[in-house]
């Protein structure tokens, strides 16, 4: 399937078309996820997503699975690093990473004040 895969990438890219072809994929998902991602949204009305295909390039353009696993990195993060420092520093933060999703990071933040209190983490309907 790989050779397929890569076969049938190198046609498209000699041929020009891979941009196209991409496109058309992009398209297809957001078609796809068009109903998942309304009720994400309409979920989660404050929250503010990234463009469109940095989701497709990374949770194939499915927001719901974007918030969800940014909400578990979020929490083994905070788990890890809770013991080594103290959040009731004025201005601690617990990420700032860019590498990581923007959601970790919003998620951590929002985090904070509960940990800081040793409070269950429960993550609110809204933000």
């Amino acid at each position: 399937m790989g050779n397929f895969k890569n076969s049938l990438s190198a046609i498209l890219r000699k041929t020009g078309l891979l941009y196209s072809s991409d496109y058309l994929k992009f398209f297809l998902k957001k078609i796809k996820n068009f109903k998942r991602n309304s009720q994400t949204k309409k979920l989660y009305p404050a929250f503010i997503f990234p463009p469109d295909y940095f989701l497709y390039e990374t949770f194939a353009l499915d927001y719901y699975q974007y918030l969800h696993q940014g909400k578990c990195n979020a929490n083994e993060i905070i788990d890890i690093i809770s013991p080594l420092i103290d959040l009731s520093i004025p201005g601690q933060k617990i990420l700032d990473w860019a590498r990581l999703s923007p959601t970790c990071i919003k998620i951590s933040r929002t985090l904070k004040d509960k940990l800081k209190n040793k409070q269950n983490l429960v993550f609110p309907e809204t933000w």
